[in-house]
């Protein structure tokens, strides 16, 4: 428990029997972003902004011919309830809350710490919301306390009055009392809509070769990113040696 009094802690509830402490990376997400961008442009990439609506089935030959691409990838999120005709996709609403860590509101904390899973009450459509009390030092001078996600959300409407966030901010506090000098006007309320799903739908399209699809990363998109960006490759250069394949035959 020497951890506990080390880091300023506290366990109120009493049900902690044991604490660790183990050296992680963590990613500053609008940093990695920026960088992940600004990488794609450099290897030449293009951004272009445009609506497409219907199932992408029907349109793919098209969309190959309009943009001199070979494959196409289907990374749209929750617009893959349209382009995928996806039934599994749901928008999933996640709440954290930043506040400033520099050492003018409290001792600027300089590490991340997660406590037990609890209840936090329930929302406005009756949905409990449960999840352990976490904070998180996040770049130089900000600190992310959290979080909670509701299933089958998808407005951006949270308000630090709701009581479930002030229950969730005051489990913050108990955890680290030195929160305890945070004022509601110290509060900033993030929200989040995430393409939810079971599980990420990662596979070439079944009907159209030339498609491939990589979405629905729920609450581990910075987790499951390069993981699926390169299993996505992986299937492309697969279909590629297939089609030389049968090139190669035809030729014979």
């Amino acid at each position: 428990m020497s951890l506990i009094k080390e880091k300023g802690l506290s366990d109120l509830s009493e049900k902690i029997k044991d604490v660790f402490s183990v050296v992680l990376p963590v990613i500053d997400s609008p940093q990695f972003l920026t960088w992940l961008m600004r990488e794609c442009f450099r290897k030449g990439a293009q951004m272009i902004q445009c609506s497409i609506r219907g199932l992408l089935t029907e349109q793919v030959q098209a969309l190959k011919l309009a943009y001199g691409v070979q494959f196409i990838v289907n990374c749209s999120g929750l617009g893959s309830i349209d382009l995928a005709g996806d039934k599994e996709l749901f928008p999933a609403r996640g709440g954290i809350l930043k506040v400033k860590n520099d050492g003018s509101l409290f001792p600027k904390i300089d590490f991340c710490v997660k406590g037990c899973g609890m209840s936090h009450g329930l929302d406005e459509d009756g949905q409990e919301i449960f999840s352990p009390p976490y904070i998180f030092a996040r770049g130089k001078d900000h600190l992310l306390l959290g979080s909670f996600v509701q299933r089958n959300r998808a407005d951006h409407n949270l308000s630090l009055a709701a009581p479930y966030v002030q229950k969730m901010l005051q489990h913050c506090k108990e955890l680290c009392p030195r929160l305890h000098a945070l004022r509601d006007s110290d509060v900033q309320v993030t929200v989040g809509i995430r393409p939810g799903r079971e599980w990420v739908r990662l596979e070439q399209d079944s009907d159209v070769p030339s498609l491939f699809h990589n979405y629905g990363h729920y609450k581990w998109g910075m987790t499951l990113c390069w993981g699926t960006a390169a299993d996505i490759v992986h299937l492309i250069d697969n279909e590629v040696n297939k089609m030389s394949q049968i090139t190669h035959a035809a030729k014979l």
